[in-house]
């Protein structure tokens, strides 16, 4: 995952993707991660497209349709965003990967993403048991 595709967040859970797949991920009352949903686009030896949904155990084929429209919860989501040093600290802004513009730049130091969606999950599932969603 790149700066393409940031992580993101709404009501459902917490949001990767890359040019291919999404993940949505719900945090349990235990406070871990568990993937709630996956959608997938796979392509064969002659380029066609095959898109499948994984909900749980179960694996269903979808159409374009049903992929692009899941992939738009993703994109309506709120970014996480991270800041770089002291001088990225007042630029902090909110949102959503339709209104991202491509103007982020590279990324000049390591990042502790592992770290970053463990506080975001933290403060997620704060948020959730606060509005009683469990």
């Amino acid at each position: 995952m790149g700066t393409a595709y940031p992580i993101a967040y709404d009501e459902t859970g917490i949001y990767a993707a890359s040019g291919h797949d999404m993940q949505r991920f719900e945090i349990e009352k235990s406070g871990s991660l568990r993937l709630a949903e996956g959608i997938y686009e796979q392509f064969d030896e002659s380029g066609n497209a095959a898109y499948t949904m994984k909900k749980g155990e179960e694996t269903d084929v979808i159409t374009e349709e049903e992929y692009y429209a899941a992939f738009e919860k993703y994109s309506n989501a709120t970014i996480v965003n991270f800041s770089y040093g002291a001088s990225d600290a007042g630029k902090a802004e909110v949102v959503t990967n339709n209104e991202l513009e491509p103007r982020q730049g590279n990324i000049a130091e390591d990042v502790n993403v592992l770290e970053i969606v463990q506080e975001t999950a933290s403060e997620f599932a704060v948020k959730k048991m606060e509005t009683s969603y469990f």
